[in-house]
């Protein structure tokens, strides 16, 4: 089994991303903003997708 294993930094790093790409979608995306979702939910959410897809696509683990 694939095993992936970050750092303190690169953790804090990753969390950031998926805050900024929240951010983005939270202006860019009418719903969000209607029903005021927040920017770390929503980027909570983004990143929680990537993973999955990740580990569907790529890793053939399910």
């Amino acid at each position: 089994m694939a095993h992936i294993e970050l750092d303190m930094i690169q953790t804090a790093g990753v969390g950031a991303l998926a805050l900024i790409a929240g951010m983005t979608m939270t202006r860019r995306i009418a719903f969000l903003q209607r029903f005021c979702v927040p920017s770390p939910v929503s980027g909570g959410m983004f990143a929680d997708l990537i993973n999955t897809a990740v580990i569907t696509l790529f890793l053939n683990i399910v």
